[in-house]
C-alpha cells in the first residue's frame, strides 16, 4: 500500500510521448522529423513515444520500422503504443477494417517493440472482429485498446462496458 492507502502495482507511471503532437491536420504526415520528436522525448525526461502511421505504420517497409525501433530505443525510450493505420485516427468508416486483418498491425507492434495496439469500432457489427482480432493478437502477446471517442461504440459508460462485455477478451481495453 501506498500513503495513500491504495494497493499500487509496483510499476512507476511512465511518460509517453504521442507523435500526435506534432502530426499534420490530415493525419498522415509530420511538421516535425520523428527522430526530432525522439531527441526531444529523450530529452525532456519522456520515458517512450506512442507511435501513430504518420511516423511509421502499416504502409511502412519493416525493415524502416526496426530502424525506427533502434533508433527509439538509442534514445534510452521505447514504443508505448501503436496506431497502425491512417484510418483508426481519422475515426472514419475504414477505421475498423484493420480489424478484419489484424495481421499488418501486428507486425508493426512487433516490429516496434510493443505490445499495445489502438483500434477503431464504428457499430456492433465489428464486435465480432474485435474479438477475432484480440484473440490473435493474444497469441502474440498484444493488447488492442479504444480510445473512449465519439462516433464510435465507446462513446457513452453503458455502451462502453456492454461492448467489453461482448467483446470479452482480457486483453481488449479501453483508452480514457
Amino acid at each position: 500500500k501506498g500513503r495513500d492507502g491504495v494497493v499500487h502495482s509496483g510499476m512507476a507511471l511512465q511518460l509517453s510521448l504521442s507523435v500526435r503532437i506534432v502530426e499534420a491536420a490530415c493525419k498522415t504526415k509530420l511538421h516535425v522529423p520523428f527522430m526530432d520528436l525522439v531527441s526531444i522525448a529523450a530529452e525532456t525526461g519522456y520515458d517512450a513515444v506512442c507511435m501513430r502511421a504518420s511516423a511509421g505504420g502499416v504502409q511502412t517497409p519493416l525493415e524502416e520500422l526496426r530502424r525506427i525501433r533502434e533508433t527509439v530505443e538509442a534514445h534510452g525510450l521505447h514504443v508505448s503504443m501503436v496506431t497502425a493505420d491512417f484510418d483508426v485516427p481519422l475515426n472514419n468508416v475504414d477505421g475498423p477494417n484493420s480489424l478484419r486483418n489484424i495481421g499488418p498491425s501486428l507486425d508493426v507492434a512487433g516490429s516496434l517493440g510493443c505490445d499495445l495496439i489502438r483500434v477503431c469500432l464504428k457499430n456492433d457489427a465489428d464486435i465480432p472482429h474485435a474479438r477475432e482480432a484480440a484473440k490473435q493478437a493474444a497469441d502474440r502477446c498484444v493488447r488492442l485498446a479504444h480510445q473512449c471517442h465519439t462516433s464510435s461504440v465507446f462513446e457513452q459508460v453503458d455502451q462502453i462496458l456492454a461492448n467489453l462485455d461482448a467483446i470479452g477478451q482480457p486483453n481488449f481495453g479501453l483508452i480514457y
